[in-house]
């Protein structure tokens, strides 16, 4: 059963986090510089965490398996009313360590789409 990570306790999160890449929403969340929300499967030992961001963009960290259940349970009875009373009809789940093919489906109202990341490096002098 997923619960919500006290502030307190975020330092539980650290294991899961040391190979993910620093994407700035994801930290400000976890650095409280933006409001969020933090899901982890088991707050003493967190091996699962969905970070949602307050807006359209959530973050699935660490091998969801045998959790779907709760993830879909969370992303469509709290986050998406949320964003849909803001104005909002998407969620953007971006999982790591979580290969494509197993994200389709995760939320049973829409189709799950795939985006693509192009990274480019800026030359020096």
């Amino acid at each position: 059963m997923f619960s919500e990570l006290e502030e307190a306790k975020l330092d539980r999160l650290l294991p899961l986090l040391h190979s993910v890449p620093r994407d700035p929403m994801l930290y400000m969340v976890l650095e409280g510089n933006r409001p969020g929300q933090i899901f982890v499967d088991r707050p003493s030992d967190p091996s699962v965490a969905l970070i949602w961001t307050g807006m359209e963009y959530a973050y699935l960290i660490g091998e969801p398996a045998g959790h779907s259940a709760e993830v879909v349970q969370i992303v469509e009875e709290l986050i998406l009313p949320a964003l849909e009373e803001a104005g909002s009809d998407f969620v953007t789940i971006f999982p790591h360590r979580m290969p494509p093919a197993r994200c389709a489906g995760l939320v049973s109202q829409a189709p799950a789409g795939e985006l693509w990341r192009q990274l480019f490096h800026l030359r020096q002098g």
